[in-house]
């Protein structure tokens, strides 16, 4: 059994695919009913993915730094450094 998120976003919208709960149709065409939904069921989210919905009701962005930004790499002013990226780069992979 697979599981599937579709849409982005506040829009998720986890769907079960594969294994019994695929539809059939009976001889007279219609579908056939599914059986019902287990109890040992269980879907468990990672932290990651757990902060990631958290953030959803925050603003992803600032609209303003965005334009800054763009601004300094248009120009050739934005310098990077790569010790930031490195530590960046470490915590992220931390969380796995």
């Amino acid at each position: 059994m697979a599981i599937e998120l579709n849409g982005v976003g506040n829009h998720l919208s986890p769907r079960v695919r594969g294994g019994e709960q695929s539809t059939t149709k009976s001889s007279s065409g219609q579908p056939a009913a599914q059986p019902a939904d287990s109890a040992q069921d269980r879907v468990q989210l990672s932290s990651q993915a757990q902060r990631m919905l958290a953030a959803d009701h925050e603003e992803r962005f600032d609209e303003n730094k965005v334009a800054a930004l763009k601004q300094q790499i248009e120009e050739g002013r934005y310098q990077i450094d790569p010790q930031q990226v490195a530590a960046s780069l470490l915590r992220f992979e931390a969380d796995f």
